[in-house]
C-alpha cells in the first residue's frame, strides 16, 4: 500500500522542527516526529509502507520510530493528512510550502503601514493621528517583503488606516503572488481601490462605528463615514467578495445590538465579530471612558446576546466574539501547541506563529502591546534564523499579565514547558 499527501492539504509551513498543515478551513500542528513522516511522504511523492525504511539502519530506535510513524498514519489525524489514492497530475490544488526547518519564520506578520487615519475614534488603542504621525518607508517594506517570499506565507495590512498609505495598491499588486494578503480597514476608503487590487486580497475585515452619518460624526469625527462605508460594501457585494464586519461594543451599542447585526447583514458581511474595547491607548485618557467600558454584568450580557443571535441569524450571517485580530482559537490545540514550541508561548501565537511590524519598523509579538517587547530588524532576523534566543518565560509572563488586566483575550492560555 502506498500513501500520498491528501490533495485537500493546501499548505505546509515549517517552524523549528515542527510544521503547520493547512486545509481550506482548518489547520493542524505537527510535532517533530509527525513532521518527519509528512516530509518522507512529501519528498518521495508517496511512500510504499511495506518497503518503508523510515530512517537509516544505523539509528538505534529505527524499528520503534517506524512503528510510531505507522501508528500516526493510521490515526484519525493521519487519515486526514494522507490518502492511498494516487494524485492526478493535472488536477487538484497547488500545495504551498513555506518556512524552513530549524528556523522560526512566522505564518503571518501584521504590518502597521501607518499611524495615520481618516477617522478619530475615542477608543483607538493605536492612538492614530496622535504624536509623530508617519507611514512606513516604502523602500524598506518592499525590500523586506521581497526577502521573505516563500518563507512567510501571509501578511496582514493594518494601521492606522492602511488605505492612507500612499503605496498600498502598489504593494498589493507587487506581492499578491507571493503572500496571502489580509486587509483590516475602517472601510470608508475601500471603494477608492481598483477592483483588481481588492480581488487580490483575502480576509477583508471592516469595522462598523455607527448606523448613520450622524452617529459616525459623533463617534469618529467623520460626517460622511457611514455613507462612505456603504459605498465600499456595495463594491464588495458587486464583486461577490466576502468580508468580515467588526463591532466594538459599548453601552449604547449593547442597547441596539440587533440593529447593528441587521445593518451588517444589509451591508453584505458574511461574518460579524462582536467584542469589547480595550482599556489601553486613547480610551484611557478619554472623558467618555465610562460610556465605553462595560461592567462584568454587561460583558456577560454581551456573550449571552452573541449566543442568542448566533441561533436567530444563523442563515444570514455568522456571529462570533471578536478576539482582537487573532483569528485563531488555540484552545482546541493545547497538546499540539505544547509540542511546537520549545518554551512557554501565548495561545494566540504572538511572537511565534505571528509577529507585528510597526510603521517605525520595530517587530513586536503583539501590535496592541508593542511597547512591552520589540526587536529591530537585525535582531528579529537573528531570532527567526535560529541565532538569537529569547527568554519567552519573561516575555509571555509580561503579556499574560497585561492581557488579563485589560481583558484582551477571554480565552488567554499560556503553555508552560
Amino acid at each position: 500500500m502506498t500513501i500520498y499527501i491528501n490533495p485537500n492539504v493546501i499548505g505546509i509551513h515549517y517552524f523549528g522542527e515542527c510544521s503547520i498543515i493547512e486545509f481550506q478551513d482548518e489547520e493542524y500542528i505537527l510535532n517533530p516526529a509527525k513532521s518527519l513522516v509528512m516530509d518522507m511522504v512529501l519528498n518521495n511523492s508517496g511512500i510504499e509502507i511495506e518497503k518503508w525504511s523510515l530512517l537509516d539502519a544505523n539509528i538505534e530506535y529505527r524499528d520503534e520510530l517506524r512503528q510510531a510513524a505507522l501508528f500516526f498514519i493510521e490515526s484519525e489525524l493521519g487519515q486526514k493528512l494522507f490518502t492511498t489514492t494516487a494524485p492526478l497530475t493535472q488536477s487538484g490544488s497547488i500545495l504551498k510550502i513555506t518556512g524552513k526547518t530549524q528556523h522560526y519564520y512566522p505564518k503571518k506578520i501584521s504590518i502597521e503601514l501607518t499611524n495615520k487615519c481618516n477617522l478619530y475614534c475615542s477608543h483607538c488603542y493605536k492612538e492614530a493621528n496622535d504624536g509623530n504621525v508617519s507611514s512606513m518607508n516604502k523602500d524598506k517594506i518592499f525590500s523586506f517583503l521581497h526577502k521573505y517570499k516563500g518563507l512567510i506565507p501571509a501578511i496582514h495590512l493594518t494601521g492606522g488606516e492602511p488605505l492612507v498609505a500612499p503605496y498600498l495598491e502598489e504593494l498589493i499588486e507587487e506581492f499578491k503572488h507571493y503572500y496571502q494578503i489580509e486587509l483590516s480597514s475602517n472601510g470608508t476608503l475601500l471603494h477608492t481601490l481598483k477592483k483588481s487590487t481588492l480581488a487580490s486580497t483575502s480576509n477583508i475585515s471592516l469595522t462598523l462605528y455607527g448606523l448613520s452619518d450622524e452617529q459616525y460624526k459623533l463617534n469618529t469625527g467623520n460626517a460622511k463615514g457611514f455613507s462612505m462605508l456603504q459605498k465600499s460594501c456595495l463594491l464588495l457585494k458587486e464583486m461577490n467578495k466576502s468580508f468580515k464586519m467588526n463591532v466594538v461594543m459599548n453601552k449604547q451599542v449593547l442597547q441596539r445590538i440587533d440593529s447593528y447585526i441587521e445593518c451588517a447583514i444589509s451591508l453584505g458581511a458574511n461574518v460579524l465579530n462582536i467584542g469589547a474595547p480595550l482599556s489601553v491607548g486613547r480610551l484611557t485618557q478619554s472623558a467618555s471612558v465610562d460610556d465605553w467600558m462595560l461592567t462584568e454584568t454587561e460583558l456577560n450580557k454581551v456573550f449571552r446576546t452573541i449566543q442568542k443571535s448566533q441561533l436567530h441569524y444563523t442563515d444570514q450571517i455568522k456571529i462570533l466574539p471578536w478576539e482582537r485580530d487573532i483569528y485563531y482559537n488555540a484552545s482546541d490545540y493545547r497538546e499540539e501547541m505544547q509540542n511546537i514550541y520549545s518554551s512557554p508561548c501565548l495561545a494566540c501565537g504572538a511572537g511565534n506563529r505571528t509577529w507585528g511590524l510597526s510603521e517605525t519598523f520595530n517587530f513586536t509579538p503583539c501590535i496592541i502591546y508593542k511597547d512591552l517587547y520589540n526587536l529591530n530588524l537585525t535582531s528579529w532576523e537573528e531570532y527567526v534564523e535560529g541565532g538569537l534566543k529569547i527568554d519567552w518565560n519573561e516575555v509571555t509572563t509580561t503579556y499574560r499579565n497585561n492581557c488579563q488586566q485589560h481583558s484582551t483575550c477571554n480565552r488567554m492560555i499560556i503553555f508552560q514547558k
